[in-house]
């Protein structure tokens, strides 16, 4: 974790620089930077978790959670891969769903099934996830399509 720290404090002083010029197209990479680098720090971040749960390290904590907000942060933190193949990603899931999990290892799921889909979606692509409820189980689905 600490070459990212070092690598993240290096950029908020490179921001603070800039913040005092008015060289806008240095703030606004600076900025998009900094952005990515939060990116960077929740994927280091959810795959030491990974590593441990492999290991056998992680306790299973099951919680009430919000599936919606779940999948969107993982989303959120797969983006930069699904747009270098400019892949859209959906999240269709009801804002409401509640589900009983454990946080880390819902998103550790999550996040690999996403992460597979952006290998295989051709390029122009759209990748949605989805939640149907039958009985009292919930299956998360992906639908991949691409776009002509």
């Amino acid at each position: 974790r600490s070459p990212v720290f070092i690598f993240g404090s290096g950029i908020k002083l490179l921001q603070a620089h800039f913040e005092k010029t008015e060289d806008e197209t240095a703030q606004m990479i600076f900025d998009e930077l900094g952005k990515k680098h939060d990116q960077l720090q929740k994927l280091l971040m959810n795959l030491l978790e990974w590593a441990r749960f492999q290991r056998g390290e992680v306790e299973f904590k099951p919680h009430d959670l919000t599936l919606y907000s779940t999948a969107m942060y993982v989303l959120e933190s797969l983006e930069p891969s699904a747009a270098q193949k400019n892949i859209s990603l959906v999240c269709a899931i009801e804002k409401e769903l509640k589900v009983s999990a454990d946080y880390n290892m819902l998103q550790l799921i999550i996040r690999n099934l996403v992460s597979n889909a952006i290998k295989f979606t051709e390029a122009g692509g759209e990748i949605k996830v989805q939640a149907v409820v039958k009985e009292d189980c919930i299956h998360i689905r992906l639908v991949s399509s691409n776009t002509p």
